[in-house]
């Protein structure tokens, strides 16, 4: 039996243990004229400077034989800020590469990547969605320091004919059907060595009793997200409070009327969405419930409540 690749603990143990599969990955998704032929990991948590601000966990982080910065992360779905998210822990690495005295030329560029299965942008069909640092009068012009890339697996599965041939196609496929390679003829399966060790690993017979429960967890609390958007759209529709998950409660239940039923309830759904997953990922940070209310103008009960499934 194998595992889901998309789970955070498979995620880790794939490509926050071996270097071969990172690496492969990493240039698969991001081609760079000079490709990264050796890596080192680093710690993955980002320290916030002293009394600046919060730490932040990202899945892997490494920097290359060239001295380039690369964190590489798993998103289940799109959330409210998430680009900001992605640039903001790009911007902490890069703003840490220098000690007091240095000269700006030691600065290398920062990757920010993400694999999220979901969409991120629906006005193109490209899977692969790459933000950075570029001149609005000559977009061939640009600074090269900071860059996001994201790639859409919602968009890869609606995908009909996934090329082997090509080292990005072969990752897609791993991510949203590894069964595919267990498949494979033998004889075929030998020309796509890192695919066929990510599956491997995949197997249940590589991980211990304690990642095991790990990974139990992370697919229980995906189910208990699910679980939590489900209630706060039926509670939208339901009780005329659209507005009581999805903005929270600041105005109550006539202003959840007024948004939830009057004005369509499919935007109560969306805006409930990102409201809730972004008042969640705050409470797993360790921000201060008060806190959390006041800036998001909900009521402090509404963020108790969640709190509960933390």
């Amino acid at each position: 039996m194998i595992l889901k690749p998309l789970a955070d603990p498979t995620f880790k143990k794939v490509f926050g243990e071996c270097d071969d599969l990172l690496i492969n990955l990493i240039n698969a998704l991001l081609e760079l004229p000079d490709a990264v032929v050796s890596i080192e990991y680093l710690p993955n948590e980002l320290l916030a400077k002293k009394g600046s601000g919060k730490n932040t966990v990202v899945d892997v982080r490494c920097t290359d034989h060239a001295g380039r910065h690369f964190i590489v992360e798993m998103q289940i779905d799109h959330h409210a800020y998430f680009l900001e998210r992605l640039l903001f822990n790009a911007a902490k690495v890069y703003a840490s590469q220098l000690e007091q005295g240095d000269p700006y030329v030691k600065i290398q560029s920062v990757f920010a990547i993400s694999i999220m299965d979901d969409i991120l942008v629906k006005t193109n069909e490209h899977c692969v969605q790459t933000y950075s640092v570029i001149n609005h009068h000559d977009p061939n012009e640009r600074a090269n320091g900071l860059h996001i890339v994201v790639l859409e697996l919602a968009k890869c599965r609606k995908m009909l004919n996934l090329d082997m041939n090509k080292p990005l196609d072969r990752w897609i496929q791993y991510f949203i059907n590894p069964e595919f390679y267990l498949n494979m003829e033998k004889q075929e399966l030998e020309k796509m060595p890192y695919q066929r060790k990510a599956v491997e690993i995949l197997d249940t017979s590589n991980f211990t009793p304690g990642q095991m429960r790990a990974y139990d967890q992370y697919i229980d609390s995906i189910r208990l997200h699910n679980t939590i958007m489900e209630d706060a759209w039926d509670r939208g529709i339901r009780e005329g409070q659209a507005i009581g998950l999805a903005e929270g409660m600041a105005e109550g239940i006539e202003k959840g009327m007024e948004k939830g039923i009057e004005k369509g309830s499919v935007k109560g759904k969306a805006e409930g969405m990102q409201l809730t997953v972004l008042i969640l990922e705050e409470l797993k940070a360790g921000i201060q419930p008060s806190i959390i209310a006041e800036k998001n103008e909900v009521e402090l009960a509404l963020v108790e409540q969640l709190k509960g499934f933390i």
